[in-house]
């Protein structure tokens, strides 16, 4: 079976073409304000300038307009420190501006006659409320992702916000390596948009929307956005986007994580009523590990960075009402393995370049296994290829124009294969004896899982967009081409499937 999507605008695609190469709709913030003197008028012309060592260009400038008003947009999150000057005037500076993913942070400044020498210098965080912007958006930091018992997988963390709806909860890994969905107001899962970055990287299973696994050790913030959404974002789900961690010109490693839970961590809610009514065993946790390193910094120092972080998690539930033959609880097994590594390059002061690539390997011993599932028809996922790159450019080319091209690919080429001694060559008796049986009354699977699926689904995104920004007005646009396959090969044993009711 091979179905094919491709989406593209195209007058607005032919326009980018000819004006720029692809690129990305902003995912960063901005800070924006107006300038005064001290009677109140507002100051045309005075060079606004956002520097953090968050910017690989150290910092960016722009020049208020006729009203007085300036906008500096495509700022990663960190602190800022905003300076205002202007000839004739002291300099007025404003530090300490905790800048997060995706809002806009209002930042006035009010100068005052006398000499470039004099600096009036102002210590504070940006205000917390975003009143520039409608967008209704919650921001998870680096710490809160720490402190939050989510199992480190993004679509958990989204669980726990005001808003979203979850196909699934879990608490400190307790549910495994198995991602659940999200959605918000009534939308479908395949609505709910990922993004690293600013740049989709949806999969194209499930319609889009089974999710692709991200190494949470990659994140500096998240953000989840459910409504009031740019024109960037065509579906009216949720928005999920990742900013991720760069490097600098330290070389750092995070804090290293790691977490060693057993079955001791897992209390018992089985009583008599339930054991009588045929329930005897529950799941539980058996075995969690998880280790997470990363490192960043740089390969020459002000020009080229790097950033990598490598994940292990094993984790083992049992599963209640399942047993093997020989009469032991069944296990649903588990391990997940990601390493990622991302290289910035400044070309100039004024042009960035970033790629990364991110390659999973995912093994699942017993798929489907549950009450009344043979351990011999459980399926079996074996690891093959999970990976995410993303290549982008970045370019100031004035205070007032920014252009971004990019590249991006989601690959989840995944397997799901029957138990080893299973599968017979076709035309053989024992292939057909082999067949399936489930039964729809007492629920239940015996010989052999339901088929055998070989899966290659991979989808490709280009994305473009141009900003300019006079300061009182911002005029953007932009397009997104979405293109891929899905290649799926379904086999099973007598290609049949006996389907019994009651026996």
């Amino acid at each position: 079976m091979r179905s094919t999507t491709l989406a593209l605008t195209s007058f607005a695609a032919a326009v980018a073409l000819i004006v720029l190469l692809p690129a990305t709709s902003s995912a960063q913030s901005s800070i924006a304000g107006v300038v005064k003197d001290d009677t109140g008028a507002v100051l045309p012309g005075v060079t606004v300038e956002a520097a953090s060592p968050a910017l690989i260009e150290k910092a960016r400038s722009v020049t208020s307009d006729g009203q007085g008003q300036f906008k500096i947009v495509d700022l990663r999150p960190g602190v800022y420190t905003v300076t205002f000057s202007l000839q004739g005037f002291s300099t007025f500076k404003r530090d300490g501006i905790t800048l997060q993913a995706s809002t806009v942070a209002t930042v006035n400044g009010e100068m005052k006659v006398g000499t470039l020498e004099e600096t009036i210098t102002i210590t504070g965080e940006a205000p917390l409320v975003d009143v520039q912007s409608s967008v209704q958006q919650q921001i998870v930091n680096r710490d809160l992702l720490d402190a939050l018992p989510s199992g480190r997988m993004m679509w958990n963390v989204g669980a726990t916000l005001p808003g979203i709806v979850a196909s699934g909860q879990d608490v400190g890994g307790a549910s495994g390596i198995q991602q659940i969905r999200i959605t918000a107001h009534g939308s479908d899962a395949f609505q709910t948009v990922t993004q690293v970055d600013g740049m989709e990287l949806n999969t194209m299973g499930a319609n889009g929307s089974a999710v692709p696994y991200f190494n949470d050790g990659m994140a500096q913030e998240m953000t989840f956005q459910t409504s009031a959404m740019g024109a960037e974002t065509s579906a009216g789900g949720v928005r999920v986007n990742i900013i991720p961690k760069e490097g600098g010109n330290d070389f750092r490693g995070d804090t290293f994580f790691g977490t060693v839970p057993n079955r001791h961590f897992s209390s018992s809610n089985l009583d008599d009523t339930i054991i009588r009514r045929g329930l005897t065993t529950q799941p539980a946790v058996l075995l969690t590990r998880e280790f997470n390193q990363s490192l960043g910094g740089p390969i020459a120092k002000d020009r080229l960075w790097f950033f990598g972080t490598y994940r292990y998690l094993l984790s083992n539930n049992s599963v209640a009402g399942a047993f093997y033959a020989d009469g032991r609880q069944a296990v649903d097994d588990n391990t997940l393995k990601q390493g990622l590594g991302r290289l910035t390059w400044r070309a100039n002061a004024n042009h960035k370049l970033s790629y990364f690539y991110e390659l999973t390997k995912k093994f699942r011993g017993h798929d489907g296994l549950a009450a009344g599932v043979d351990e011999v028809a459980a399926n079996r996922r074996p690891p093959v290829h999970y990976s995410n790159l993303q290549a982008k450019w970045t370019g100031t080319l004035s205070p007032r124009l920014l252009v971004e091209t990019g590249f991006a690919r989601n690959v989840t080429k995944f397997n799901v294969v029957y138990q080893q001694g299973v599968k017979e060559p076709p035309f053989t008796p024992a292939w057909y004896a082999k067949a399936s049986r489930q039964d729809t009354l007492l629920n239940t699977r015996h010989v052999a899982g339901a088929v055998e699926q070989y899966n290659i689904p991979i989808r490709n995104t280009l994305t473009s967009s141009i900003a300019y920004v006079t300061g009182s007005h911002a005029f953007k646009w932009g397009y997104q081409w979405g293109f891929g396959f899905y290649d799926q090969v379904r086999e099973a044993n007598a290609d049949l499937i006996q389907v019994y009711r009651n026996g």
